[in-house]
């Protein structure tokens, strides 16, 4: 019996735990987007970032190659040190 990739694909993305991957990977972007959008724009190196939070240069680096994995105060504050927000919207 042939494979019906169409609606194995169409399965694949109902499934929540799938979705919620794929939410939490377009959140990650979007945060690191954002966060080197700012960082570039306003010439904030990693170091003088790190600095100001009193966090360790790599600490800082981390949480901006991977910011999901952070404790939230962390992204927290360094979203709010760089003028970003979190909002909510409504999963597309």
């Amino acid at each position: 019996m042939p494979l019906d990739t169409a609606t194995l694909s169409r399965d694949w993305i109902a499934d929540p735990d799938v979705s919620q991957a794929i939410h939490a990977d377009h959140v990650c972007r979007a945060l690191v987007e954002g966060m080197h959008e700012v960082m570039s724009s306003r010439s904030i190196t990693v170091k003088e970032l790190a600095t100001h939070l009193g966090m360790d240069e790599n600490a800082v680096r981390a949480a901006i190659i991977d910011p999901l994995q952070q404790p939230l105060h962390v992204l927290v504050r360094m979203l709010t040190t760089l003028g970003l927000t979190l909002t909510t919207t409504q999963r597309t």
